[in-house]
């Protein structure tokens, strides 16, 4: 394989996801239409894709606070891992003097088939790994970022937060796993955030803001398109007290007065609106049962 072929199929993942963005903000101004009673003007919807994604960031942001928050009180020790797939993933290999040739292990014969079986072979390898973790302690958090390489091949950063007394059987267990799956380049580092575990928020939206939020528009669509394509998340966490669909519920309902009285509080307090909602609301599910009901009584 060619470098120019990395070229030519980023070009195809920059249109793709111009295509796609022009398709999604056709339905969402369809999607919802406000209408003036007394005139029977339709107003605009603002919804875009643009400002969804924004709305993503920001509601990414205020869960990862909540979770580091939680580990913080729960004394958590932070480790920041990387893994990278086994070499037949990669079409090429850099060599120590920076030349960039093609790896002779690669074994696929189209780059989509080895960026889709290699995202799928990233979360198995993951998976793995937190299972046997879990079976030494359920107290376990974690948030994952999936990016690409140069060559489009994707990668996985972890920020994993667990009891300091786990962390040789945590770190036996990663290289284990590693070993297993022929895993050459990966990183554990459990001195990186030990000691200020706050710049742990900005350490993981570093990664988070670098593909979604970029400056360089060129990149920041065709790596959404890379994401879109290959149905690749960016970013994955612990699931925590309340959900981001109940989280967005509350937030965006919240009268404007509560909504700066709980502004107030929580900026005196160094919180994230996440964090608030976790330790003010109680979710309740209701269920019912239709078999209770006679649904042919007159």
């Amino acid at each position: 394989m060619e470098l120019k072929i990395i070229d030519s199929y980023i070009e195809n993942l920059y249109l793709y996801n111009f295509e796609i963005t022009k398709k999604q903000n056709a339905y969402l101004k369809n999607k919802v239409r406000t209408i003036n009673t007394k005139t029977g003007e339709v107003l605009a919807n603002i919804a875009t894709v643009e400002s969804k994604q924004k709305e993503y960031i920001k509601t990414t942001e205020q869960k990862v606070n909540a979770l580091v928050a939680i580990a913080k009180s729960k004394d958590l020790q932070p480790i920041f891992m990387t893994l990278t797939l086994p070499s037949k993933f990669h079409p090429f290999r850099t060599l120590k003097d920076g030349k960039i040739i093609e790896n002779k292990n690669y074994q696929f014969i189209k780059l989509e088939y080895a960026i889709e079986d290699g995202y799928k072979e990233l979360k198995k390898i993951y998976r793995v790994f937190y299972k046997r973790v879990k079976n030494f302690s359920k107290e376990i958090y974690f948030i994952k970022v999936t990016e690409p390489h140069k060559s489009l091949i994707p990668h996985m950063h972890i920020l994993l937060f667990v009891q300091a007394d786990l962390l040789p059987i945590v770190k036996h267990l990663f290289f284990k796993v590693c070993k297993e799956n022929k895993l050459q380049r990966v990183d554990f580092d459990e001195s990186l955030l030990i000691d200020n575990i706050e710049n742990a928020t900005g350490y993981v939206m570093k990664y988070v803001l670098k593909t979604l939020n970029s400056k360089d528009e060129y990149f920041k669509n065709w790596i959404s398109g890379w994401r879109k394509k290959h149905k690749i998340r960016a970013c994955e966490m612990s699931n925590l007290a309340i959900s981001v669909e109940v989280y967005k519920k509350i937030y965006y309902n919240l009268p404007k007065e509560a909504k700066a009285n709980i502004q107030k509080e929580i900026k005196e307090k160094n919180q994230s609106f996440f964090e608030y909602f976790i330790e003010n609301c109680e979710v309740h599910q209701t269920i019912i049962n239709y078999k209770e009901f006679d649904m042919d009584e007159e």
